[in-house]
C-alpha cells in the first residue's frame, strides 16, 4: 500500500512539472495529435475540434508532443502561435491513401 502511494505521488509530481497548452480552434475540422515519446514516433489520439473549441493538453510521460492541423491558436509557457496550416478535405485524404 505504502508503494502504491509513492507511486501516486511520483506520477502526481511528474505531471504537476510539465506545463499545460491551451488550443483554440480558428475554424472546423482543426485536428490535435497526440505524438508519442521512444523510438518510433506514432500518434496517440486524435481530437478534431469545431471552431471555437477549446482543448486544455499536457505533455506527459507518453505524449512527446502535438501536432496541430488548420487554423488555431495556441497558448504555452513560451508565448503565444497562430497555426495557418490548412485542413485537408476527408477526400484528399483517402486519395493519398491509395497511392
Amino acid at each position: 500500500m505504502l508503494e502504491q502511494k509513492e507511486n501516486i505521488q511520483k506520477r502526481n509530481e511528474y505531471l504537476n512539472q510539465n506545463p499545460y497548452i491551451i488550443i483554440k480552434a480558428k475554424e472546423n475540422g482543426v485536428r490535435v495529435m497526440g505524438l508519442t515519446r521512444g523510438r518510433e514516433t506514432k500518434v496517440l489520439h486524435t481530437e478534431i475540434l469545431s471552431n471555437g473549441e477549446v482543448l486544455v493538453a499536457q505533455l506527459t510521460e507518453f505524449t512527446a508532443a502535438y501536432k496541430i492541423v488548420g487554423k488555431a491558436q495556441v497558448w504555452t509557457p513560451y508565448g503565444e502561435v497562430i497555426a495557418e496550416g490548412e485542413v485537408p478535405k476527408i477526400k484528399e485524404v483517402k486519395k493519398e491513401a491509395e497511392v
